[in-house]
């Protein structure tokens, strides 16, 4: 009798354990938010605990169109997730002498000549990396990540013009990607080579990190499975989204592609303090300096932190540092506990609900890494997928149908090609089958009415119109205006 209830109660115990690391519960999730968001986009998710990666998930369609399923190896561009792997490349260089994160931009760059209130001679490598810099300029951010048309003379213009952003001055946090920007500029003529082969040769061969890259043209020399791009509030959703990334639009602040397993690698070697399948691959201490907090501020009255390329917050009473991507047909997450030595990996290429699905995943996940109580993982599973229920409901009885009117016709003064100093080339023009096309670098889109005779929309980013005036001048020139910005005709 007393072996007979030993034996049941170390069969609920192995049951217990056995629950207690038992994933199940995510895939049943992520197959029924695939359905509440009426898109069969994929998911790649990697949870790793201690020194391993104990859990793998692989979910719906890299290529929707060619029914090609996620898999192990498919790369997602991971946009923002790329600013811990830039900010560890600096302090690797700092660890060999190369930089000083202390050091001025004054110094970095004293061929540039800031304006004054920037005050280059106090903003540190540091400030910049960590959102304090008090450095804004809209034009760095599209010229790297969206229309590609930049090369040094003309990063060189634009920086001269970089501005104060007013509502977070040197010292105060504003996320932004200027500063990784500022700093990739100095790095690739001070470092003797790009910062995207710089990544490479100081983190990813060490890491054996083999469907890794900063350029997009790796996808077509390695034959890389890639998972392109959707959205949901595309016209139709299955269709993928235009704008894609370029190897000029991949920036140190949001350029690079990678998989949920080579992702899962770097977590590894983040929670055990550069150590990875028993070797020590990076300095111990460059890791724990990565892992620092450098400034607290507030997210809409939530206590919150940023170190070296990492949002820093708690959960489940425990720290964690993590840090999203998000772009056009792409939302990417990762995080680490390093008290706990857990981490997870979400990516997907579909951006609006890309955000929920990862931080529904995270709860889950570390829920079930920390044994947290089955009651507790099921509470969880329950909230986030009626949050989910309840916005998709409500996207979808409002969401439009169409796109706006295009507009068929437009005087010929306004087609040809607009230039500005900095911010490059924008063309107009007419095409016998989409009709008015308008492209910028590498976006581009047809003309939709706005307006006025003189104004057009269009959409440079997918699903996302906005104006365009055209006008001229009492000497007969003609000139686009787009913002605050005037390109003049050629």
């Amino acid at each position: 009798m007393v072996n007979k209830i030993f034996i049941t109660l170390l069969s609920l115990l192995f049951a217990q354990v056995a629950s207690a690391s038992d994933y199940s519960m995510i895939d049943d999730y992520v197959s029924n938010n695939k359905k509440l968001i009426q898109l069969p986009s994929g998911t790649a998710i990697a949870i790793i605990k201690d020194q391993k990666i104990v859990y793998e998930g692989y979910f719906g369609y890299s290529d929707i169109e060619n029914k090609k399923k996620v898999h192990s190896d498919t790369v997602f561009y991971i946009a923002s997730m790329t600013k811990p792997f830039y900010s560890l490349y600096m302090l690797l260089k700092e660890e060999q002498g190369k930089v000083d994160t202390q050091w001025p931009l004054a110094k970095l760059l004293a061929e540039i000549e800031f304006k004054p209130a920037l005050q280059a001679n106090k903003v540190t490598v540091q400030d910049l990396l960590s959102h304090t810099s008090g450095v804004d300029s809209w034009p760095l951010i599209q010229a790297t990540a969206y229309t590609g048309q930049y090369d040094d003379n003309v990063l060189a213009k634009i920086l001269e013009h970089s501005y104060v952003n007013e509502n977070a001055p040197l010292g105060e946090y504003r996320y932004t990607n200027v500063g990784y920007n500022i700093l990739s500029y100095w790095s690739d003529k001070n470092l003797n080579t790009l910062w995207q082969l710089g990544l490479n040769e100081s983190i990813f061969k060490p890491l054996d990190m083999s469907h890794t890259s900063a350029r997009m043209s790796d996808i077509d020399k390695n034959d890389w499975d890639y998972a392109h791009g959707y959205s949901v509030k595309s016209v139709d959703p299955e269709q993928r989204v235009y704008l894609q990334k370029t190897d000029k639009t991949m920036h140190a602040a949001g350029g690079m592609i990678s998989t949920a397993k080579d992702l899962a690698r770097f977590l590894i070697t983040q929670v055990n303090q550069g150590k990875l399948d028993g070797e020590q691959v990076l300095p111990n201490h460059v890791i724990g300096k990565s892992q620092q907090k450098l400034i607290d501020y507030k997210d809409r009255g939530r206590q919150r932190a940023y170190g070296w390329g990492w949002q820093i917050r708690t959960l489940f009473d425990e720290k964690l540092l993590e840090h999203r991507g998000g772009f056009f047909g792409a939302s990417t997450y990762m995080s680490f506990m390093p008290d706990k030595k857990i981490g997870v990996v979400v990516l997907s290429n579909q951006d609006k609900w890309g955000g929920d699905l990862a931080y529904a995943i995270e709860s889950m996940g570390y829920a079930i890494a920390l044994d947290k109580p089955n009651e507790e993982i099921t509470g969880l599973y329950e909230r986030n997928e009626a949050f989910v229920k309840k916005n998709t409901s409500k996207f979808f009885a409002t969401k439009k149908g169409k796109s706006p009117e295009v507009n068929a016709t437009i005087s010929s003064d306004y087609l040809g090609t607009f230039i500005h100093d900095t911010l490059g080339t924008i063309t107009v023009e007419k095409s016998n089958v989409t009709g008015h096309t308008i492209s910028w670098g590498a976006m581009s889109s047809r003309l939709y009415k706005g307006d006025s005779p003189n104004q057009i929309t269009a959409m440079f980013t997918p699903n996302y119109h906005e104006s365009i005036v055209f006008m001229s001048s009492s000497d007969n020139k003609q000139y686009l205006k787009y913002r605050d910005y005037t390109f003049l005709k050629k």
